[in-house]
């Protein structure tokens, strides 16, 4: 199994991380991550929420490659809270960007290690890759966006992937 997760991590590094982009409703994706990973908090006795109604917006993007990149957030925060913790996926949105804010309650992430999480095999998790990141990385930076953890004051993580928000119309604001 380790084997497969690890072969799996390199095709989809060595394969074009973000293809054709068409409209897509980001609240609809943000509670399909939810939807998908719910069961997973749930056994693990985390609670997750879904946050921010932009039911109204609407970008281009990838839906497949962001989805994948979501679900590796939400599952790494789910991860790393206790049993009894929260995760909360929140969606934000200024004029030019959307960002997918992952927050849990777990004990924060170490400050040499947040410099380098985004790096290929790169954890802290002894069954962990370290590709999951990497991945993160390389879609926000394909649909002009960055992605951060940020440690919050009182403890948790903030996971944070930002995208350019490219219009379903094909104009960029």
């Amino acid at each position: 199994t380790r084997l497969e997760q690890i072969l799996e991590g390199f095709l989809d590094l060595a394969r074009p991380a973000v293809g054709p982009r068409a409209p897509a409703r980001l609240a609809d994706l943000a509670g399909e991550v939810v939807g998908l990973l719910e069961a997973e908090a749930e056994g693990r006795g985390v609670r997750l929420e879904h946050d921010g109604d932009l039911s109204c917006a609407e970008a281009s993007i990838d839906r497949e490659a962001v989805r994948r990149a979501l679900v590796n957030l939400v599952r790494n925060a789910i991860e790393a809270s206790p049993r009894g913790g929260r995760v909360r996926l929140a969606l934000e949105r200024d004029d030019a960007h959307v960002r997918f804010r992952v927050s849990d309650d777990g004990p924060g992430v170490d400050s040499q290690l947040a410099d380098r999480a985004f790096d290929p095999f790169v954890t802290s998790r002894a069954e962990g890759v370290g590709l999951g990141l990497a991945l993160v990385r390389r879609v926000a930076r394909e649909h002009g966006g960055w992605a951060r953890l940020d440690e919050r004051e009182g403890g948790g993580t903030d996971a944070v992937l930002e995208l350019e928000i490219d219009e379903p119309n094909g104009v960029t604001r």
